[in-house]
């Protein structure tokens, strides 16, 4: 863990960390000096205000909350990040004893399960005034106890990556672990054999769940799968095009307890439609019955959905809504919008515009399709578009696809397999631009955009890029690494892929070179995952 983590702590004296967070916490208190004497100092600052008398809350404090519910000013955050939640962190003991008072109105007044408490979720919840109160009585300072993280999940450091080895008809797909630290390997469960590679991999927020896709053999489509880390409990989601780069996005909700994916639904003639994953009962459901219709992102405990049309349109709609009429049900809506997504901490967005068209299974884009970024603000993330690819002009000459992805601190976002139509322009060394074969990763955070100097290569003619993650900063390197999925050629034949195979490559960045090889062998290695406890933020 590189950031200390005072938040953490706070929300530890009043029992608000879940069994996860508290491991978190615990081992990091194990190796951190200075967070033990936070911890310290928070406790004898709550002995001190917990004497304060309670103050009644204002008469209209329920209506003023729900009114900003239902206006959806109230989204889904991790704990430190809710209205009411913690005191402002870093005041000093003054500072907390005025806003004392204040703090027991807040939190006595807030009712609000998290994402996924029941099995219909809400699109908002009423807040119910306290009528009394009863007085805090001081609490004993905390000792840090030692407790394990549970077991199978990635630890601060970690970077977890899919792994499929083997000879054709024996071959075993696993979960590694590649610590960065000791620059070592290890074996974290088995999975059951897929009939193909996997090519996307995204981890719950908490840790527990990883959702992969493999393909499907030679049937053009790619599987679903869910896998509990922590006893290899493994569930067959769904399946989903194979030559759609759109439908590989797969979105978990901030609580980690929904999946949210664009899957193929109808039997013989299948169409996409938005389906959901429930880790709490195991099943899956067909959400949408739009026959063209994609799962955005999660914002707080509703979804964005895209629906293809011309132009394609996208909608925040409650999970227990009627969503056979999005257009009804929906909270918000952004026309001429292709699959919002949105940063982990909810400020920015990045969102598809353009025409499209079908292909295959899925949807592409004919002309002027081109990423847009968005927002900077938590009041609307949406707010202030421009081009991701400033120097691109998208009317004939467009992009048809590509794959993007956020960093989990929300700094950083990276683009691979940039498919453009027409004629590309020329980058700095004569490559193309956008090149298809290139990563880009750029800190939006600075204000950075995407140039024709900033692609980074991985992969030669022959390779392809299969997917991307946005992991760690080095230590004393304000730029990301990025762990890149190589496709390449190989000697044998891999099931339902002949002569593929695949390695894992590890870079900065802002590396000049191809950085090295983490994972390497006759198989496939890759997608990589990775979680960083500091921010608590969703993929």
């Amino acid at each position: 863990m590189n950031e200390h983590v005072d938040e953490l702590i706070s929300a530890s004296l009043s029992g608000d960390l879940t069994d996860l967070e508290q491991a978190q916490l615990d081992a990091h208190l194990r190796e951190c000096p200075e967070c033990r004497e936070t911890l310290a100092a928070f406790s004898d600052q709550r002995r001190l205000v917990s004497g304060l008398r309670h103050t009644a809350p204002p008469a209209d404090l329920g209506a003023r909350i729900r009114t900003g519910l239902e206006r959806g000013s109230f989204r889904e955050r991790p704990w430190w990040r809710r209205p009411g939640g913690i005191l402002t962190l870093g005041a000093g003991l003054a500072t907390m004893a005025a806003a004392a008072a204040l703090a027991v109105v807040v939190l006595n007044s807030t009712a609000r399960p998290p994402v996924g408490g029941t099995a219909t979720p809400s699109p908002s919840v009423a807040a119910t005034p306290s009528g009394s109160a009863s007085t805090a009585s001081p609490s004993p300072q905390p000792t840090p106890v030692s407790t394990p993280l549970p077991a199978g999940l990635l630890r601060p450091g970690e970077i977890g990556f899919l792994s499929l080895t083997g000879p054709l008809g024996s071959q075993e797909l696993s979960v590694q672990v590649y610590d960065t630290a000791t620059k070592s390997a290890r074996k974290l469960v088995a999975l059951p054999s897929p009939g193909g590679p996997p090519i996307a991999a995204t981890i719950s927020p908490t840790g527990e769940w990883l959702a992969y896709q493999t393909r499907k053999g030679l049937k053009g489509t790619n599987e679903i799968w869910a896998v509990r880390l922590s006893d290899a409990q493994t569930r067959d989601v769904g399946e989903t095009s194979g030559d759609d780069p759109f439908t590989k996005r797969m979105t978990w909700s901030l609580d980690g307890r929904f999946l949210a994916y664009t899957g193929l639904f109808g039997g013989t003639q299948p169409t996409l439609d938005v389906g959901l994953f429930d880790t709490q009962v195991g099943t899956s459901q067909q959400l949408t019955f739009l026959k063209a219709a994609y799962a955005g992102s999660f914002d707080g405990e509703r979804l964005w959905i895209s629906v293809v049309g011309d132009p394609p349109n996208s909608y925040l709609v409650p999970l227990d809504g009627d969503l056979r009429d999005p257009a009804s049900a929906a909270i918000r809506t952004l026309s001429a919008t292709f699959l919002p997504m949105l940063s982990p901490d909810g400020t920015r967005s990045i969102f598809w515009r353009g025409r499209m068209t079908q292909q295959g299974f899925g949807w592409i884009f004919q002309t002027g399709g081109m990423p847009y970024l968005a927002g900077g603000s938590a009041n609307d993330p949406f707010a202030g578009g421009k081009q991701l690819f400033p120097t691109l002009v998208a009317d004939q000459n467009a992009f048809s696809s590509a794959e993007i992805a956020w960093s989990e601190d929300a700094n950083s976002v990276a683009v691979w397999n940039a498919a453009w139509t027409g004629d590309p322009q020329q980058a700095p060394g004569g490559d193309r631009f956008p090149d298809a074969g290139a990563v880009y990763v750029v800190s939006v955070a600075k204000g950075e955009l995407i140039q024709p100097s900033a692609g980074l290569h991985f992969s030669s003619a022959a390779e392809s890029i299969i997917d991307v993650a946005i992991v760690d900063y080095p230590v004393g390197s304000t730029i990301p690494s990025v762990a890149v999925t190589v496709g390449e050629p190989g000697g044998g034949e891999s099931q339902g892929a002949p002569g593929e195979q695949s390695r894992l490559v590890l870079s900065p960045a802002a590396a000049s070179d191809a950085g090295f090889v983490i994972a390497q062998t006759a198989g496939w290695e890759g997608p990589a995952v990775h979680q960083s406890y500091c921010c608590g933020a969703a993929p």
